[in-house]
């Protein structure tokens, strides 16, 4: 993670997948402001996460966050790759789907 002294604005949590992505945007006081899925690619994650608003970001470790990890944090934001094992509100839910786990995620990094 890189060391950053700007204040979070915002929290996002994104379920990655191989060609999509969900994500939930959630402001501080836990309103949700954005929930969509969007491509998994350099180019859209830049699109979608600009600099001027910093943002809590949080992803499950996986295939993925070994290249979007850094690249949001090049972008100005904080990043915390969640290992799923560990996440076991996620891992375990019976009613499993990209949505509810990028809402979760999100709501995780508003805790953190």
């Amino acid at each position: 993670m890189i060391a950053d002294n700007r204040s979070i604005e915002a929290v996002a949590g994104l379920d990655l997948g191989d060609k999509n992505r969900w994500m939930t945007w959630l402001e501080l006081d836990g309103t949700k402001s954005l929930s969509c899925s969007m491509r998994t690619s350099p180019s859209a994650l830049t699109k979608y996460f600009p600099k001027q608003k910093r943002l809590r970001v949080v992803i499950e470790a996986g295939s993925h966050s070994n290249w979007i990890a850094p690249l949001l944090e090049r972008l100005g934001h904080e990043v915390i790759v969640a290992h799923p094992r560990q996440l076991k509100l996620i891992s375990e839910s019976l009613s499993k789907n990209d949505r509810r786990d990028a809402g979760l995620l999100a709501e995780l990094g508003l805790t953190s």
